[in-house]
């Protein structure tokens, strides 16, 4: 039994080059160039008819916050960083 398990190779076997792996395929991404102008549109289409019920500044002030121009640069880097990641982690690639 040992022998079947440890049977001489040719020495051809070991002269053959690896193999190639194939070309990626590169492909257009439907979803990328016009669903996400699509979202944007309708977000921005929802957002001219509604009317809000309150303001950062209202919040702000029930929260008593002092420096109310710090808080709200804040929020809005952080929105950007939320948005950064979701865009890098979009296209990533799924082999990783």
């Amino acid at each position: 039994m040992s022998a079947m398990r440890y049977r001489m190779i040719p020495e051809q076997e070991f002269s053959q080059e690896p193999p190639q792996p194939p070309e990626p395929k590169y492909r257009f991404r439907w979803s990328v160039f016009v669903g996400v102008p699509l979202v944007i549109a309708a977000v921005l289409f929802l957002l001219n008819g509604i009317d809000p019920s309150f303001e950062i500044e209202d919040l702000l002030n029930k929260l008593k916050v002092i420096n109310q121009n710090r808080y709200i640069r804040m929020m809005c880097l952080m929105v950007v960083c939320i948005a950064v990641l979701l865009i890098v982690k979009l296209f990533r690639n799924k082999s990783e």
